[in-house]
């Protein structure tokens, strides 16, 4: 069966993200943990957590090396790597925490924002490697795999992932498929196109990962 779940506000994704965490714990018959370091709590003293996240792409790298315009809108290959994204240390469930010129911010403060800090590429048996390695190592051998809609950059991608992760307290290993969006509204007809394109890749994807 399929169903469609409509986000207009951050308060009702915050709910939202409430209620299938107390569901995820009903239904595992989990009680809250006093310790969450597992998934993503700052240790003590800190005012930022690091989230790790495996990422998947067929956007084209840019000449740029920053960790926000890495890859950018073309196509490309396939490839592999992972990213390290900040958590605020006083960061609400359902909240996508981005500067913003109202409150004269104009630079990502991981103190404050959801940030993307690092990529890091890999070669495809080192990525695949590193994957199992860390799926092993959960408690169900269990990964998770987001794959972004139209108008997301490949930043924003790896950035909620990590949120995903960090506020329903996945025990999975977080991995993300991001194909190249151009990451902006004006873009939508050639996202159609690109959409169109990526399916052989994504199909190719899902079942590496399966095997």
């Amino acid at each position: 069966a399929a169903f469609q779940i409509e986000i207009t506000d951050a308060e009702e994704l915050g709910r939202l993200l409430n209620g299938l965490l107390s569901s995820k714990r009903a239904i595992l018959g989990e009680q809250p943990s006093a310790d969450h370091t597992a998934h993503g709590e700052p240790p003590t003293g800190c005012n930022h957590t690091v989230v790790q996240v495996h990422y998947i792409t067929d956007r084209k790298r840019t000449p740029n090396s920053a960790p926000n315009a890495i890859y950018g809108g073309d196509r490309g290959e396939l490839e592999y790597g992972f990213c390290e994204v900040s958590i605020p240390g006083n960061h609400p469930k359902g909240q996508f925490e981005s500067p913003s010129i109202l409150r004269l911010e104009f630079g990502e403060n991981p103190a404050k924002h959801i940030s993307l800090l690092r990529v890091q590429q890999l070669a495809f048996e080192d990525f695949i490697h590193t994957v199992q390695s860390q799926v092993t190592a959960t408690p169900q051998n269990e990964a998770f795999v987001f794959v972004h809609g139209y108008n997301v950059t490949f930043k924003d991608a790896a950035r909620r992932t990590a949120q995903l992760a960090y506020d329903l307290e996945l025990t999975g290993v977080p991995i993300f498929y991001s194909w190249p969006s151009q990451g902006r509204l004006r873009g939508y007809l050639v996202d159609e196109t690109n959409v169109e394109w990526t399916a052989a890749h994504l199909k190719q994807t899902l079942q590496m990962l399966m095997r």
